[in-house]
C-alpha cells in the first residue's frame, strides 16, 4: 500500500471508531430520555456547540487533554438530552501515536478509568475507557511527524 492509502485507511478507521463510539453512547445513555428536540414525533439531530478556534469547549474535562501545549483544531459539545452531553477535542502533536496511547493508557490506569477497548496498528490508535457515569474514547492519526489527537468525552449531566 502506499503512503496516501495508508493515511486514507487510517482516517477510514478513525472515523469508524469515533462514530462507534458516538452510537455507544446515544445508545447507552440515551435509552429513555426525550430526544434533544422533535418534530411531529420525530428525533432532530441536535446541533454541536463549537468553541472559538484554538481553545477548548466549555464542559469538556481538561485533565484529559495530556499534551503541554495543544493548538486545539476544533472543539464542540452536542446536548443528545437533558441528562447527557458528549464534548469533543481535536488538536496536533508532536508526540507518535504509540507514544500518546500509552500515555493516555496510563492516565486512565492511574485515575480510575476502566480500559474497556484498545485499539493499535501502524497509523491510528485508540482507547475506548469509563468512570462511572463517564466515558471517553481517544484516538491518536499518524500526520506527519507526529499525530492527530481526537478525544471525545460524555457524561450523564451533572455527574
Amino acid at each position: 500500500m502506499t503512503a496516501k492509502m495508508d493515511n486514507k485507511v487510517a482516517l477510514s478507521i478513525l472515523a469508524a471508531i469515533v462514530l462507534l463510539a458516538i452510537i455507544f453512547l446515544i445508545y447507552t445513555f440515551g435509552g429513555g430520555h426525550t430526544p434533544a428536540s422533535s418534530v411531529a414525533g420525530q428525533y432532530v439531530q441536535p446541533a454541536p456547540s463549537y468553541a472559538p478556534q484554538g481553545q477548548l469547549v466549555t464542559g469538556f474535562p481538561q485533565s484529559l487533554v495530556l499534551d503541554k501545549d495543544p493548538s486545539f483544531s476544533q472543539s464542540y459539545s452536542v446536548s443528545y438530552s437533558a441528562s447527557l452531553d458528549q464534548y469533543t477535542a481535536i488538536w496536533n502533536s508532536s508526540s507518535s501515536p504509540t507514544t500518546l496511547f500509552n500515555a493516555y493508557k496510563n492516565y486512565f490506569t492511574e485515575n480510575g478509568w476502566t480500559i474497556t477497548n484498545q485499539q493499535t496498528s501502524a497509523a491510528v490508535e485508540g482507547l475506548y475507557a469509563n468512570n462511572g457515569s463517564a466515558v471517553a474514547n481517544a484516538v491518536f492519526a499518524a500526520e506527519g511527524g507526529g499525530s492527530q489527537v481526537t478525544i471525545g468525552y460524555a457524561s450523564e449531566a451533572g455527574q
